[in-house]
C-alpha cells in the first residue's frame, strides 16, 4: 500500500510541473533595461527590485543603480519598483521590441512607514498588501531597528491583534497558554516552517533581529494554504539577502534592571544586568550573495535563576540566474543555556523560588536549513523547489543524556504559479513534512503529513475586484498509530471601490494535528503525575474577517475589522484536581484532552499616519475581543478581552524621541492558582535616539512606570529596566 502512495505522490508532483512547463513557449523577446534613482539626491539606489508586472520576470539594481531584464516579450508593459524604506515606483507602457533594449529611468521617495509594502504570507505570491484578501500586519526592517529590540518577539509584540502570555504568541487571542505543549500560530522562516517537531513550539533566539528584512501576520485560519498549526494565524519572518554595496552591520546593547520597589522584595545586592552583542556582513560577489551573522546575549535575570547565555548564528547564500532564475541556502543554530523559573512559592518574595528549584537549569539547542530553487520557466510560469530541515535538543541537569534526543523535521514542498490570462493567476503544491520524537518522557514516535492545495485569483472590474478561492487536502499519519485526513477551504475578496478605499472579506477554515508531546508525554514526579493520550483528534477551527481601510491623506490610514473564529476540539488540559490552593502539597493529575468549543470574535482598530514632513509619526491599534467555551460559557483561559498599543514618536534633525504605551485587560480565567490577584497589563516605554552618519545611539527606559503585573500565575512580568545601545553599518 505505502509502494502505491509514494507511486502516486510522484506522479502528483510530475503533473505539477508539467503544468508550470506547459505555458512556456518560444517567442521573440527584448530587454528592459535603466537606472534607480533617489528621488530627492538622486544618487543610485542598489538592491531595488525591479518587476515587469503581470509576468514573473524581474532582476535588482547593481551597485550603480543599473538593472536589465532580458527574455522579455515584445509589447506595452508596466513596471513596478520596490525598496524597503521608499514607497514604490511605477512606469507604465514601456515598449520593448524584438531584439532591443527599452531604457528607463525611475525615481523613488524615501519613506520612514511603507504604507503599502509587498506581502508574500496572504497568497504565497507576491502582492501588495491592499490587495490582500485576508487581514495582514507588516512591519519592516527600518521600523524594527528603530526600536532595539533584544529578541524577535519584542517586535511581534507591537503588531496590531499580537500579544504575549509569557513566550507563547497569541494573534487575537487564538492560543492562551499551552504550558510549552503547542502553539495554534504557525511561524515561518522564508515560508519554512520552523516549529519543533515534538513539542510545536517555537524558539524566538534561533534569528538574530539585525536579519530580519519584513515581518507579516495573518490574521485568521491559514490552513488553505499553510497547513497544520495555521489555526489562528500565519507569522512569516523574512530574511535579509546580500545587497549590491556590500555592508557590516555592528550592535551592542547594554542594561540594568532596577531594584524591586518593596525593600522585602529583594532578593540580592548585586547589580542585575544584560547585554547583547551582534555583528553581520553581507557581500556579493558577482550574482552569488552571501550573509553571515552572530550574536551572543546575556543576562543575570531580574528573578532568581532566570539567567542565561544565548548564542546565534547564521548564514544566508543566493545565487542570480541570468534567467531570473534563483537559488538561496539559509542556516541557523541557536545555542541556550539558563536558569528555569517556575514561579514564586511566597507572595512576600515573588522574586525568589522554593529552595529545591534554586539549581533548577536547561539547555536548548535548535538548528534550522533550507535551499530553495525559484525556476523561471516563462514569462507566465514558475516553479519553487523547497527542502528544509529542523533539529532540536532540549535538557537539564536533573536528567541523563540519554533522557532526551533530538527532535528532527524533514521537509519538502513544490510549488506552481501560473498566469493563464491577464486577468487569472493560479497557485498550486504540495507539501510534505516528516517529524521524529524520542525523549524518556513520550517514548520514540514517528508520524508524517502530506498536503495538497491550489488557489486561483480573479480579477475584474478593472481590476477593483479580486476572488481568491482556495482549498488544501492534508493527511496526517502517526507510524502504526492514528491517521487523519483534512480538507481546507477558504474565499477571500477584496474591493476597491474609490481610489483610497479598500474593502475585504474572507472565510477559511484551519487546523492543528495534536504534537508529539500532548499525545505521548507521560511521567511522574512527586507532584504531578501526566497521562498520555495518543488518540488525540485535529483541532479545527473557521475563521470570517470584514475589514474597510479608509487613506484619509497619501501619508494616513485608518482600518477597521470585524473577526469572527470558531473553535471545535480544542486541545486542553484536563486537571483533575483544578482546586489548588497556596503553600499545600497536591499531587494533579494531567491529561491533554479534546475539551473546548470555543468562539473568539470581536473588533479591531489599526492607525498609522506622518504629518509635518514625517517629523510627527503615530502607530495606534486595539484589540476589542469576547472569547467564551461554549461548553461552560466560561470566558477562556489566559486571554485578555482588550489588547491595546500605541506609539506616537517625533523626529527633529539628527534626534528622535519615542514612546510605547501596551495595554492588556485583566486576565479573568486562569489553570492554576485562580484565587490569585491578577491585574491588567500597562507597560510605558520610552526611547531617544540619535544618529550621526551612519552610527545611531539609543537611550531607553522599559517599563517606566515601574508596573508590576503576571500574565500567568506566580510569575512576575519584567520589571523596569535602562538600556543604552550603539548600532553602526559601515
Amino acid at each position: 500500500m505505502q509502494r502505491y502512495m509514494k507511486f502516486d505522490k510522484l506522479i502528483i508532483a510530475t503533473v505539477l510541473i508539467l503544468l508550470s512547463m506547459s505555458t512556456a513557449y518560444a517567442a521573440e523577446t527584448g530587454v528592459i533595461s535603466g537606472m534607480i534613482r533617489d528621488a530627492v539626491t538622486g544618487r543610485a539606489l542598489p538592491g531595488v527590485n525591479v518587476q515587469i508586472v503581470g509576468t514573473f520576470l524581474g532582476s535588482s539594481t547593481q551597485k550603480n543603480g543599473e538593472f536589465v531584464i532580458k527574455g522579455v516579450p515584445i509589447g506595452s508593459h508596466d513596471i513596478k519598483a520596490t525598496m524597503i524604506g521608499y514607497k514604490p515606483g511605477f512606469l507604465k507602457n514601456v515598449v520593448v521590441k524584438a531584439a532591443e533594449a527599452a531604457e528607463v529611468t525611475l525615481s523613488l521617495e524615501e519613506t520612514v512607514i511603507d504604507f503599502d509594502p509587498l506581502v508574500v504570507t496572504a497568497s504565497k505570491t507576491q502582492l501588495e498588501l491592499d490587495k490582500a484578501p485576508g487581514a495582514v500586519s507588516v512591519m519592516s526592517a527600518p521600523e524594527i531597528r528603530e526600536r532595539n529590540p533584544l529578541r524577535m518577539d519584542q517586535v511581534l509584540e507591537t503588531i496590531p491583534g499580537v500579544n504575549f502570555i509569557r513566550e507563547q504568541v497569541n494573534i487575537r487571542g487564538s492560543t492562551g497558554f499551552t504550558i510549552g505543549a503547542a502553539n495554534r500560530t504557525l511561524l515561518l522562516l522564508d515560508g519554512v516552517p520552523v516549529m519543533t517537531s515534538d513539542t510545536g513550539q517555537f524558539n524566538w533566539d534561533l534569528l538574530p533581529v539585525l536579519d530580519i528584512e519584513q515581518i507579516e501576520v495573518v490574521k485568521g485560519a491559514g490552513s488553505a494554504l499553510w497547513g497544520t498549526a495555521a489555526l489562528g494565524g500565519v507569522i512569516n519572518i523574512i530574511t535579509k539577502s546580500a545587497t549590491e554595496e556590500g555592508k557590516t552591520l555592528v550592535r551592542l546593547t547594554v542594561g540594568e534592571y532596577d531594584e524591586p520597589r518593596y525593600d522585602q522584595w529583594k532578593w540580592t545586592n548585586r547589580p542585575l544586568t544584560f547585554g547583547r552583542f551582534d555583528v553581520s556582513h553581507n557581500q556579493r560577489y558577482g550574482a552569488l550573495g552571501m550573509r553571515l551573522s552572530a550574536g551572543r546575549h546575556i543576562s543575570t535575570g531580574y528573578t532568581e535563576v532566570d539567567d542565561f547565555k544565548r548564542w546565534n548564528f547564521t548564514g544566508k547564500f543566493d545565487y542570480n540566474f541570468k534567467n531570473g532564475s534563483t537559488w538561496t541556502m539559509y542556516g541557523s543554530y541557536n545555542y541556550n543555556i539558563g536558569g528555569i523559573y517556575v514561579g514564586w512559592d511566597d507572595p512576600q518574595k515573588p522574586f525568589e523560588v522554593k529552595s529545591s528549584n534554586e539549581r533548577s537549569r536547561g539547555e536548548i539547542k535548535m538548528a534550522s536549513l533550507y535551499t530553495r530553487y525559484h525556476w523561471i520557466i516563462s514569462p507566465r510560469a514558475a516553479l519553487q523547489f523547497r527542502v528544509s530541515y529542523i533539529m532540536s535538543l532540549m535538557g537539564s541537569q536533573f536528567v541523563t543524556s540519554t533522557d532526551f534526543n533530538p527532535a528532527k523535521g524533514l521537509g519538502a514542498e513544490i510549488q506552481g504559479d501560473l498566469l493563464p490570462t491577464d486577468k487569472t493567476e493560479l497557485t498550486y503544491g504540495m507539501e510534505f513534512k516528516w517529524d521524529t520524537g524520542n525523549t524518556k518522557y513520550f517514548g520514540d514516535h514517528q508520524g508524517y503529513s502530506v498536503g495538497l492545495y491550489g488557489q486561483l485569483e480573479y480579477r475584474c472590474m478593472s481590476d477593483k475586484i479580486r476572488i481568491s478561492p482556495g482549498i488544501r487536502y492534508d493527511q496526517y499519519k502517526l507510524i502504526d498509530g492514528l491517521s487523519q485526513d483534512l480538507i481546507s477551504p477558504r474565499l477571500g475578496i477584496n474591493y476597491k471601490p474609490f481610489e483610497n478605499t479598500i474593502l475585504r472579506a474572507s472565510a477559511g477554515s484551519g487546523f492543528r494535528a495534536a504534537t508529539i508531546a500532548e499525545r505521548f508525554l507521560d511521567f511522574e514526579s512527586t507532584s504531578v503525575v501526566v497521562e498520555s493520550n495518543p488518540d488525540l483528534q485535529a483541532e479545527t477551527s473557521w475563521s470570517y474577517d470584514f475589514g474597510w481601510k479608509q487613506y484619509l491623506t497619501k501619508n494616513w490610514f485608518v482600518e477597521l475589522g470585524a473577526f469572527r473564529n470558531d473553535f471545535d476540539n480544542l486541545i486542553e488540559i484536563d486537571l483533575r484536581q483544578s482546586q489548588i490552593e497556596f503553600a499545600q502539597d497536591i499531587r494533579v493529575s494531567v491529561k491533554f484532552q479534546n475539551l473546548l468549543q470555543a468562539r473568539i470574535q470581536g473588533l479591531e482598530f489599526t492607525t498609522a499616519g506622518m504629518w509635518w514632513r514625517n517629523r510627527l509619526r503615530l502607530n495606534a491599534t486595539a484589540t476589542v475581543m469576547d472569547h467564551e467555551d461554549l461548553t461552560t460559557h466560561q470566558p477562556l483561559t489566559y486571554r485578555p478581552k482588550v489588547i491595546a498599543h500605541i506609539n506616537p514618536s517625533f523626529a527633529l534633525g539628527a534626534w528622535e524621541i519615542h514612546a510605547d504605551y501596551r495595554y492588556a485587560s485583566r486576565i479573568e480565567e486562569v489553570k492554576l492558582f485562580r484565587y490569585d490577584e491578577r491585574v491588567p497589563q500597562k507597560v510605558v516605554n520610552f526611547r531617544l535616539l540619535y544618529h550621526i552618519g551612519n552610527i545611531d545611539i539609543q537611550l531607553a527606559v522599559n517599563n517606566a512606570l515601574d508596573y508590576y503585573y503576571t500574565q500567568i500565575e506566580r510569575n512576575m512580568a519584567e520589571v523596569r529596566n535602562f538600556t543604552i545601545g550603539i548600532m553602526g553599518e559601515f
